[in-house]
């Protein structure tokens, strides 16, 4: 079992990155930061990297939607200067559907994500991995 400078395994440290993700940002990117400038276990800092490019890659889509949003909201702003009473909006709340499908899948590969490295493990998440890979 790999111990690191914490005294707990590598394995727990990555499992405690994803969960952290998926709580609260500020300490899993406190916790990646540290991994990444006083670990030498190359697996862990992988596991790191994923993490923070998970939790990244899901706010950027969350951001996109909400962008959406605002367009409406401009859009609605321009017209009820010319037609009063106007409410042009996205169809159906597709917006908020899909933010909180896109906050719900984000979760559930964190949560699989750190059981997996519990067992030292690694799930394989597509386009996050290659970007990954690719980057470190």
């Amino acid at each position: 079992m790999n111990k690191i400078k914490l005294g707990v395994s590598a394995g727990l440290a990555g499992a405690a990155v994803y969960f952290l993700g998926a709580i609260s940002l500020i300490p899993a990117f406190l916790l990646a930061g540290y991994i990444l400038l006083f670990e030498d276990n190359d697996w862990l800092k992988y596991q790191a990297v994923k993490a923070i490019v998970i939790v990244v890659a899901f706010g950027a889509i969350n951001i996109g939607l909400q962008c959406i949003d605002n367009v409406f909201y401009v859009i609605n702003q321009i017209v009820s200067i010319v037609v009063k009473n106007a409410d042009i909006h996205v169809p159906f709340g597709l917006t908020e559907i899909l933010t909180i499908l896109f906050s719900m899948i984000r979760n559930v590969l964190l949560v699989l994500s750190g059981i997996s490295a519990l067992n030292f493990k690694t799930i394989y998440a597509g386009g996050i991995d290659d970007l990954v890979s690719k980057n470190m």
